[in-house]
């Protein structure tokens, strides 16, 4: 920085970080002309109060219009000036108040002009459409092709074929920014489009400053899914000489050579322009927000592959290797925490007032220590350090801290400067007393999309501007630290850190799942302690995920914020004696009408007659401690675990992500008019269901129209919309290819029905090649994509549903397990499932049989009949005769294929008993000796990987006598129609 710009007037400087982009923009364009025009006004900038304003606006103005000319046709271009300008008047009002103010309207001449080139840009974008509309049945494949493979396309229509893809990716699919048109480009013929069920879509990756990358989702439809499968079959000759943004534009010029245009400006059409037109009509037709995205000035991270696909009902392959249980019993597998005892205690990490005055706190004995002599800090740090709870591989949190300091001690940093006192005392006090007091009690466990919010909160403390950049310094400091210990840390993604390097940890889960969630802590599955654990773990998940409350906010909330006297009740979020929000953004009243059933009873019952003062989680006054480590969390965090596919577990922080993204897309889908694509899906519908009483009650029709975003960061407790749409909604992506596939695609019949059009299904005929009275007549959209992928599996990777397809629904089922815990509560009886393990085993047992007595109840009751009158002492085997043991597993192999038996044989040899475990192949061999007697019993169904079985084995038992002994009125009436366990 040089010594002029060190003393900049205070009317120059940089606007607030948290202001809208154009406002950041307009400054540094402004700066710009400042420099021009103090040319003719020295000391602009370091003393503006020596002159006129209405000389500076002139001056500076003149350096405007000099500095563009005609050169300046882009419309942006002008609003940046324009803007650039009416901010130097505002910045001048300090310097002269009474100064009128001079409003800078361009000239009719130019008004004309840029009217004419937005409209000009959007007559042309139609004309481009209807080209391309009456060029596609001309790729009719050849009849005497016998197979796609064996088509050689000559390399001037293989630029061509490219340049049409690129074209409909960015009229269909919105993707709209030259960056992520040459990702695409790289990848076509080198990287398959997955498919699952009408969707196809390409996964990329774009860098967005100091490492950090997005993922970004291309969605295609099926017409250019079809372009895409030819195009990819020549683009190996055509890579091998083209590469960068030049050889795209010129594919886009081939296409544009074999086009009917109406004129020769039309044919002079660059890919950029149609990117600018494409913007425009997003713009117009759509929501600006998608427009902006669609240019690639938003930071957005799509959602994971994992996430997308258990959304529409389909599982990663990668995924399906880690599963533990086969069938639904995958879905039963939970482990519950059921003291009141974390793992991680911050016995040491206090809130910030309580740092000053606990002698046994950290940041106190910190301050002794550097109260001693400099030479001596490095070995008084490293004896602390061994003393502070964890392990050198896993360290607490206050562990890990006090060893950044030593090692800033011992060692110079990354610059290889040794760093002096001072400078380690001021990293104390800027640091240290944030990270203990932010973090959790340890960071081993935790995503990055966690970890950039907690390193977010740490930056967002600082007192001023300035500080910011010194704690965002040290941050990294400690981050890269905290990666020598913790080398799988998840990267943290922050704007200007350069700890990060990777997106953010987009997993949601849809309104189903978080229903179905819902009912898993009162169906009986769960093995709880009390009641009241059942109402915490509902009441956290609600809040948590209809509101998108953070989890201290939840912990923190007192019964006098929740006024749920009727369903127009509301929610307060504010400061109180345990917990104190972070920034004034923080402070909101949350409606509640928008829960729905039992939601509303379910905080009504954790309330009770309570006095207002005490805690919703707690009776008295928490601690920083307690509030931080409630046993909720783990049990919550323990609840999501079975819901993820993707390799990665949920936490807690995911169901503030599911607010905010199905929100987004609740509210914007509902005003765009999206209902009833062939691509919009069950969630989706959920979403905008559950987004309209919530919105509703936030604000009036105007707020509603004009200011979606806004009412979801006020929603969120965020500081600007930027926040909200760079971290924590990840569906723009989706809109941005629904917002284009229904008005491009798709016509409105008279019965409101969304269908297409009968030019669009011609042209899907011809890219693949089918005759006029067969495809997507007579398939559809999810037949041609999979029969797609059967003919080119190096172009396509088509995902299996994991949901079964539903049959007939059948008369009889068994009972679930809460039926069967009140048919038989006697806890002290053999087998009790008191345990979540014995819970899960018996879960997984009943999905088995009620499967079994979908298809024969009297058969598979009776089945259990025959084993429980073959019991012997010992508890959990049944003894057969060689006959009847035959009959047994030949009748079960029948009626309960799922069921599986463990078979022991029984048989003299010489003088002696021996009994010994029998495969399959030797039941049946040693059936014929006809000697002995087996001994038989029901599988734990759980699985190896599920722990020790021995100890859950007698669940099972339980479990069959159970079953048999309830009342047959009870067991096979077939009237009881709660299956959510069992199914």
């Amino acid at each position: 920085m040089s010594s002029v710009e060190s003393k900049l007037h205070h009317i120059w400087v940089a606007p607030p970080e948290n202001a809208p982009a154009l406002q950041h923009v307009a400054h540094a364009q402004l700066m710009i002309l400042l420099r021009k025009a103090e040319a003719n006004l020295p000391e602009l900038l370091t003393r503006p109060e020596a002159f006129d304003t209405k000389r500076i606006v002139s001056f500076v103005l003149s350096a405007a219009i000099q500095g563009s000319g005609s050169e300046i046709q882009d419309s942006d271009a002008k609003i940046v000036r324009d803007a650039a300008i009416s901010l130097l008047q505002e910045r001048l009002k300090e310097l002269q108040p009474g100064a009128q103010k001079r409003i800078v309207l361009p000239t009719p001449s130019a008004v004309n002009a840029l009217s004419a080139d937005f409209g000009g840009r959007l007559a042309k974008l139609e004309r481009f459409i209807s080209a391309v509309d009456k060029f596609l049945p001309s790729l009719r494949a050849s009849k005497d092709s016998k197979s796609p493979d064996t088509d050689k396309t000559p390399k001037v229509d293989a630029e061509m074929l490219v340049g049409l893809l690129l074209a409909l990716i960015v009229l269909r699919g919105g993707q709209a920014s030259m960056a992520v048109l040459q990702e695409i480009f790289n990848r076509i013929g080198t990287q398959k489009l997955a498919v699952a069920g009408t969707w196809a879509w390409l996964d990329i990756r774009i860098g967005r400053g100091s490492g950090a990358k997005q993922l970004r989702r291309v969605y295609l439809d099926l017409l250019t899914v079809g372009v895409w499968i030819r195009a990819a079959k020549s683009a190996d000759e055509l890579r091998r000489t083209q590469s960068t943004i030049s050889d795209i534009r010129k594919c886009f010029k081939a296409l544009l050579a074999r086009l009917q245009w109406g004129d020769s400006e039309d044919s002079r059409l660059t890919l950029d322009e149609l990117c600018q037109a494409q913007r425009d009509w997003i713009n117009v037709h759509s929501v600006p927000l998608l427009a902006s995205y669609a240019r690639g000035d938003i930071t957005h991270s799509s959602l994971s592959e994992g996430t997308w696909l258990r959304l529409l009902g389909y599982v990663a392959e990668a995924a399906k290797e880690t599963e533990r249980t086969a069938d639904a019993t995958t879905d039963i597998t939970l482990r519950i925490a059921t003291d009141s005892v974390t793992e991680s205690r911050r016995d040491y990490q206090l809130h910030a007032g309580d740092m000053d005055s606990d002698p046994n706190s950290v940041v106190v004995q910190l301050r002794q220590i550097m109260q001693t002599p400099f030479a001596s800090w490095s070995a008084s740090l490293s004896e602390f350090r061994d003393k502070l709870p964890g392990t050198a591989e896993q360290p607490s949190t206050a562990r890990l801290v006090v060893g950044w300091l030593a090692q800033l001690k011992q060692h110079p940093i990354g610059t290889g400067t040794q760093l002096r006192e001072g400078t380690i005392r001021t990293l104390r006090g800027l640091i240290v007393n944030r990270l203990l007091t932010f973090l959790p009690g340890s960071i081993h466990d935790i995503d990055g999309e966690q970890l950039s919010e907690y390193y977010t909160e740490i930056i967002e403390d600082a007192a001023s501007y300035q500080q910011k950049s010194r704690i965002a310094a040290g941050l990294a400091q400690f981050d890269r630290y905290a990666r020598t210990v913790y080398e799988s840390l998840p990267q943290a993604t922050l704007p200007g850190f350069d700890g990060g390097g990777s997106e953010a940890s987009a997993l949601i889960i849809s309104e189903a799942e978080y229903l179905h969630l819902l009912s898993r802590t009162k169906d009986g599955s769960i093995a709880y302690v009390s009641s009241q654990q059942a109402i915490e773990d509902r009441a956290f998940l609600l809040l948590a995920f209809r509101f998108g409350l953070r989890r201290t906010e939840i912990l923190g909330l007192q019964l006098r914020d929740i006024r749920c006297a009727n369903k127009k009740g509301h929610l307060l979020i504010r400061d109180n004696t345990a917990h104190e929000l972070k920034t004034r953004n923080g402070q909101r009243v949350l409606p509640l009408n928008g829960l729905i059933g039992e939601e509303l009873s379910t905080l009504e019952g954790l309330v009770g007659d309570r006095s207002p003062d005490c805690y919703l989680f707690y009776d008295g006054l928490p601690t920083a401690s307690q509030l931080r480590d409630h046993p909720v969390v783990a049990r919550v965090r323990t609840l999501l675990k079975p819901i993820s596919r993707d390799a990665r577990a949920l936490h807690p922080q995911n169901l503030r992500h599911s607010f905010a993204s199905l929100s987004a897309f609740g509210m914007l889908a509902a005003d765009m008019g999206l209902e009833g694509s062939p691509y919009f899906e069950a969630w989706m519908r959920d979403s905008i269901a559950a987004a309209k009483p919530l919105f509703e009650g936030l604000s009036g029709n105007l707020h509603r129209m004009g200011a979606r975003g806004s009412a979801l960061s006020m929603a969120l407790g965020h500081v600007s919309e930027d926040i909200t749409f760079k971290h924590y909604t990840h569906v723009l992506d989706l809109l941005l290819f629904h917002a284009c596939t229904v008005a491009r695609m798709l016509e409105r019949a008279d019965d409101k029905s969304l269908s297409l059009r009968r030019g669009e299904v011609k042209a899907i005929n011809a890219v693949f090649g089918y005759n006029a009275d067969r495809g997507l007549t007579t398939h559809g959209i999810e037949s041609v994509l999979r029969s797609c992928g059967e003919k080119s599996p190096q172009h396509l990777q088509v995902f299996k549903s994991h949901v079964e397809q539903k049959k007939a629904p059948a008369a009889h089922h068994l009972v679930t397990i809460g039926e069967l815990l009140e048919a038989a509560p006697d806890e002290s009886a053999r087998g009790f499932p008191k345990r979540q393990s014995e819970r899960d085993t018996v879960c997984a047992l009943l999905v088995q049989l009620n499967a079994a007595a979908m298809q024969d109840l009297a058969g598979t009751i009776s089945l259990l009949h025959r084993w429980i009158e073959r019991k012997m002492a010992d508890p959990d085997w049944a003894s057969f005769e060689p006959k009847d043991a035959e009959r047994f597993s030949r009748d079960c192999s029948k009626l309960m294929p799922k069921v599986l038996l463990e078979i022991e044989h029984d048989v003299f040899i010489g003088r002696r008993h021996h009994r010994r475990r029998v495969t399959s192949a030797e039941f049946h061999e040693e059936l014929k000796s006809g000697l002995g007697k087996f001994y038989i019993r029901f599988q734990d169904p759980r699985g190896k990987d599920a722990g020790l079985r021995s100890r859950t084995q007698s669940s099972v038992t339980w479990c069959c006598l159970a079953l048999v002994r309830m009342p047959e009125s009870d067991a096979s009436s077939g009237q009881n129609t709660n299956t959510s366990t069992a199914e």
